[in-house]
């Protein structure tokens, strides 16, 4: 199954825009519940995509550390990334920045557990 981060990950799903804040199990956290250790989540990050718009994250972001790894990409297990973020990047914030067409949307840092892994790549 593919799909986006939001609709995979196994917890709860939560989306502010403006002043509604909305929250609902998607459909990764029903999956999850019926097949527990079966299923796995590889959420996804994006450092930059240029010809979308979206310029390079802030280096207090999940992105921005991330781009400031010597390759061009990565897959990381969750677990041991959160717990090298905690030691060198303990204050992460959400990325703000969004592309014009509004297609890319932050991982956001404190959900981290939410996923089995994370492939980035920093630039598209």
């Amino acid at each position: 199954m593919f799909g986006h981060n939001l609709h995979l990950q196994k917890g709860r799903s939560k989306w502010h825009l403006g002043e509604l804040s909305l929250e609902w199990w998607s459909v990764g956290a029903i999956i999850g519940a019926q097949l527990g250790d079966q299923y796995a989540v590889l959420a996804s990050a994006l450092g930059a995509a240029p010809h979308q718009g979206l310029i390079a994250p802030a280096p207090d972001t999940l992105e921005g550390t991330l781009s400031a790894l010597a390759e061009s990409g990565y897959l990381f297990n969750s677990e041991n990334l959160t717990t090298a973020l905690s030691r060198t990047a303990p204050n992460l914030v959400l990325r703000t920045d969004t592309a014009p067409n509004n297609g890319y949307f932050p991982l956001d840092p404190d959900h981290l557990h939410e996923s089995d892994g994370v492939v980035f790549v920093k630039e598209a």
